[in-house]
């Protein structure tokens, strides 16, 4: 992606969407390879847990989600800091079912990108999933 505005809409872009499979090689191509990729969640017993996976452990833990179920995620701001080839973005987004639904969740992905000369790279995302698996219960 020549461009982090690029990047962000491209990854905003392959998530979101009706029920059905997302176009996980679309998205492949934004991240460095070797990218983590951290869900922040909530334990059985409440307590925060963190999992890390690679883009492909990220795929097989999200595809089922994202095939039975409409999920769009709409960036709603956007801060980045960098220095040289480095760059951390906060991307503050809302979550909804279906793109005219209200937001159900609100969150912010944390990502570090990276500059190759050519183009930017994400190296690491992180994520609090937490209220979002508590909704899910909750239905």
């Amino acid at each position: 992606m020549r461009t982090i505005d690029d990047l962000f809409t491209t990854l905003y872009d392959t998530l979101s969407g009706p029920a059905g499979p997302r176009d996980w090689e679309r998205l492949r191509p934004l991240y460095y390879p070797g990218a983590i990729m951290t869900r922040v969640t909530l334990s059985d017993d409440g307590r925060p847990s963190a999992r890390l996976m690679t883009f492909d452990q990220y795929i097989e833990a999200t595809a089922p989600f994202l095939e039975s179920k409409g999920f769009y995620e709409v960036e709603t701001d956007r801060r980045v800091d960098h220095f040289g080839n480095v760059a951390h973005a906060e991307s503050t987004y809302e979550s909804r079912w279906a793109l005219d639904d209200p937001p159900f969740m609100t969150g912010t992905n944390s990502v570090q990108l990276y500059h190759d000369g050519q183009r930017w790279w994400i190296l690491s995302v992180a994520w609090d999933n937490g209220r979002f698996a508590r909704l899910l219960i909750d239905d």
